[in-house]
Parts: structure tokens; C-alpha cells; sequence
């Protein structure tokens, strides 16, 4: 039976308005933004490090690894580094530069808020971090954010994952939604709004299904939906735009095998696949065979995509791929693949149920056509898949984001260089022909700061492929505010000997 927790941070945080409602100031203690995007525009970018709303921007502006959150950081779970801003982009969808100014003696003056216009810090809590990822939903920003509350020894539990919310104009306190039981290498969320004026975010907690119902703006608490699952689809909604397909209105997951819910099926083999409902929370068991191990990869238009595992037939390799649209009968399953892969990615439901799959084993990217032997090598080399935009798939390759059309089967092209943070998918956002990624920096030598502090390295940085400056390349800018320790500063004796 699904646990109901009531979550009580609602209170806290009207009474954290209460406490700071002064002249004109929020709950979050500093003055409410005046001007906003519209509450119809649209968002992109869900789920990454970067969503734009209208003509604002909302990101991480750097990194810091939970161990440094709990090491160096000074506990407090924030940092003017690695918060999260905004910013207001101009009719190209760019940030707007601003002029550098000199001192009596032609030195450039550090302003952290010099080198973009209109850049604003939202929220001081750490949201550049491993488990990333923004949401906007309504007048509400999400954001995942290291736990910073201390264990019976006294050490900060940064590993552990807050699921917070705050309003976008800057005018409430933060609510906590939820916080892990486990570290965030065994978590795994998403969040959408599956139907009118209802979003959840799922997560999953190492065997745990939690969610979370937000109605009307309204947090609900959370559920833990099962303790003893062992894979899950979480679907991936990246714009207030996307249709959410009937298929998506539910979960689906596997869980092991229990001895009381399971009493009545006399199962020793294999385990339970199950649909959890949105609407009301309701689970219901779709298979449970006695024979049949399956695992839940994803979900794409009317099919589940499944991996199996049947103890009973000899020719069966472990963990083949199969596409299911019907769960009453196993006739009909569509098979992808004589072959197991764990990471796959679906594509457009138009064009029926391709998916595309990493090859572990053989360090190699490949697109199944929906036919067991039919599968086209899209690239060679060891890679991690990011996502499907359109035609393209975009994945990280040699330290680097890639992409490659997958239905043109185009050579793959690099996106980014230099030395960049690429080792983990949710460290980019993809936003139409807007790529946002975290760029290193070199740290300046001059600069006094305290033993044992963070050093700021990666800021965020924008790519926009359709975009040319005047030596004919790709438009590539710094978005964010610099820390001063990052701040290279120039004379304009500089300037001038450059010139």
C-alpha cells in the first residue's frame, strides 16, 4: 500500500514569508522582480541546467560537486557560484553584452555583473551540481539542490538530494518537496505536467517510486508509491509545449517478487511488471508469468520499450529488447533486438517504435528500426546518449557533444571544443538550435581566498548553431556572472597594444 506523507513545508515557508514581507521584498528576502515572462509563455529546456520562459533565461551559473558542498562549502547548501540566475535575453534569444569600465589608472574594474546585462541571481542555493536539473511549471521554478542537513556525526549529507520550488519572480521563500534516502548516483526524477494544471515529479529513490502531485500550484505532499522496484521509465518533457501522449498519463516499472502482494500468484521466478496511474496513484500488475524477467527502458508514443529475460526458453539471449502496446497478451510484443542493451533513448513517435541504443559491449551507437535484425550504425566509438531534438541525437563522444542526424544518417559532427564538463548527459540542455553547456575557466593566481574554499571553474556558456559572427563562426557566449577569482582582468594599455 502506498505511504502518504503530508509535507509539512508549506507552513514553514508562509511563516519564512511572513518573516521577511518588508518593503517590498519576498519571501526569499530579497526584492521581488518586477518584470516577468508571461504566464502563457512557453518554457524549453525542462529537466536541464538551463529553461528558458519568454525572454528570460533560467540557469546554473557553475558547478560544485556534492563533495565539495560537503567538505568545503560552509554548510548552508549555498554558493553565488553555482545558484541559480536569470537573465534577460534579446529579440535573437542572446545575452546582452555590457561595456568594461577602467579605473583613473586604466585598469578594468571588477563587476561580477559586467559582463552580461540584466543578469540577476534567483536563489542562492547550490543547483549546479551532479543531479541538476530545472523545471518551470506556472509562476514556480524546480531545481534539485544538495542536501546540506548533518548526520549523527555531524557531516553534511550533501549526497542526498532536495527536490525544491521557488516562485520565479523572486517573491517566496523555498519549499522543500522531497529529500532522498539514498545518494544521488542511485537517483533518477523527472517531472511534467501530465494533464491540465497537474504536475508531478517522480523519482526514483535506489528501490524506491516516489510522487509528488502539485495541483493548481499546490504541493500535495508525497507518496511513496513502492519500496522494491528495480527499473522504471520516467518519461522526459522538455517544453510546456509537448503534447504528454495517453501512454504517459501512467508509469511504468518492475518490481521484485513479494511474498504477501504477490501470495495469491504463487511466483518464485522472475518478477511483476506494473503500471502506477497519475491520476489517482493506483497501481495494477500487467505481468507476472513465473518465467519472465523484464526491465522497463522507456517509453515512445503507443509502445512501451522493455528488455526480457525468459528462464524457460534455451534460445532466448538475456535481456532481448522487445516494444509492447498490448499487455494482455505477450503475442503481439514487437521484438527490437536478438541483443540486451541497457541505455536507449526513443525518437519521434511518428515514425513508429525506432529507438536508439548504446552498445556497451562494442562501444558503438546504433538506431533500430523496429525490426530484430534491422539496426544501422550511427556512430563508432564509446559515447553517452543525451537526447533526441528533431532529427538529431546528440550524445557525448571524446569529451565533447556530439550530433548526428539520425534519419539522414549523416556523418557525426562535434559541437563544442576545449575543455568543457561532458561527463554526464544532464550537464547540457538542448533548446531547439540553442545548446547550453558548462565551459572551464582559468582560475586567477592573484586572487586572495581562504584555504580550502571551491575554486570556481566551469561557468555556463551558449552555443546558438544558427548564428555566425563576422569571421563566419558559430555564435559561442558566456552566460552567467563571473566570480572574481575567474576574472582575468585587462588594462586598456592591453587593449590598445592588441589592437
Amino acid at each position: 500500500m502506498a505511504k502518504w506523507i503530508r509535507n509539512l513545508s508549506l507552513i514553514a515557508c508562509c511563516c519564512f514569508a511572513i518573516f521577511f514581507g518588508f518593503a517590498g521584498c519576498g519571501g526569499s528576502g530579497m526584492p521581488t522582480f518586477k518584470d516577468n515572462p508571461a504566464v502563457n509563455d512557453v518554457v524549453y529546456g525542462n529537466g536541464s541546467l538551463a529553461v528558458r520562459k519568454g525572454d528570460y533565461l533560467y540557469f546554473a551559473n557553475g558547478f560544485m560537486s556534492y563533495e565539495d558542498v560537503g567538505n568545503k562549502n560552509d554548510g548552508s547548501g549555498t554558493s553565488d557560484y553555482a545558484s541559480l540566475y536569470r537573465v534577460k535575453l534579446d529579440a535573437n534569444g542572446h545575452v546582452v553584452e555590457a561595456e568594461k569600465e577602467y579605473d583613473d589608472e586604466g585598469n578594468e574594474i571588477f563587476d561580477e555583473t559586467q559582463a552580461i546585462q540584466n543578469v540577476d541571481i534567483l536563489c542562492k542555493k547550490i543547483v549546479g551540481f551532479e543531479s541538476m536539473g530545472l523545471y518551470i511549471f506556472g509562476d514556480y521554478i524546480y531545481f534539485a539542490t544538495p542536501n546540506n542537513e548533518k548526520d549523527k556525526e555531524l557531516n553534511i549529507q550533501s549526497s542526498l538530494i532536495d527536490f525544491c520550488r521557488t516562485r520565479i519572480d523572486r517573491s517566496s521563500g523555498i519549499e522543500k518537496l522531497y529529500t532522498t534516502e539514498s545518494e544521488n548516483s542511485n537517483v533518477t526524477y523527472t517531472m511534467y505536467e501530465y494533464k491540465s494544471c497537474e504536475v508531478v515529479l517522480l523519482v526514483k529513490d535506489n528501490a524506491k517510486l516516489v510522487a509528488c502531485k502539485i495541483v493548481n500550484g499546490i504541493s500535495q505532499g508525497y507518496r511513496v508509491i513502492e519500496d522494491n522496484i528495480s527499473s522504471v521509465a520516467l518519461p522526459s518533457y522538455t517544453s510546456s509545449d509537448d503534447i504528454v501522449t495517453e501512454l504517459d498519463q501512467s508509469i511504468y516499472y518492475t518490481r521484485n517478487i513479494d511474498s504477501e502482494l504477490d501470495s495469491d500468484k504463487g511466483l518464485t521466478k522472475g518478477n511483476v511488471l506494473c503500471k502506477l496511474n497519475l491520476s489517482d496513484f493506483t497501481t495494477q500488475v500487467l505481468r507476472a508469468d513465473n518465467q519472465t524477467t523484464y526491465s522497463v527502458l522507456a517509453t515512445n508514443g503507443n509502445f512501451v520499450t522493455v528488455s526480457k529475460t525468459n528462464s524457460n526458453i534455451e534460445t532466448m539471449q538475456e535481456g532481448e529488447l522487445f516494444a509492447i502496446s498490448d499487455f494482455s497478451t505477450t503475442n503481439n510484443d514487437i521484438q527490437l533486438s536478438y541483443s540486451a542493451y541497457t541505455t536507449v533513448l526513443p525518437v519521434d513517435a511518428n515514425l513508429g517504435n525506432q529507438i536508439i541504443v548504446y552498445d556497451s559491449t562494442n562501444s558503438a551507437i546504433y538506431k533500430l528500426n523496429g525490426v530484430a535484425s534491422d539496426a544501422q550504425l550511427l556512430y563508432s566509438g564509446s559515447a553517452t546518449l543525451v537526447s533526441v531534438q528533431g532529427n538529431y541525437l546528440y550524445f557525448i563522444a571524446n569529451s565533447q557533444l556530439y550530433r548526428v542526424n539520425y534519419v539522414e544518417m549523416s556523418e557525426a559532427e562535434a559541437l563544442t571544443s576545449g575543455t568543457i564538463l561532458a561527463t554526464a548527459k544532464n550537464y547540457f540542455s538542448i533548446d531547439e538550435d540553442r545548446i547550453y553547456y558548462l565551459n572551464n575557466y582559468e582560475v586567477n593566481e592573484t586572487h586572495e581566498h581562504a584555504e580550502g574554499d571551491v575554486h570556481a571553474e566551469y561557468y555556463l556558456h551558449m552555443i546558438d548553431l544558427n548564428s555566425f559572427n563576422e569571421d563566419n563562426e558559430v555564435y559561442n557566449h558566456f552566460v552567467g556572472v563571473l566570480m572574481e577569482e575567474n576574472y582575468l582582468t585587462e588594462s586598456t594599455s592591453d587593449t590598445e597594444s592588441a589592437s
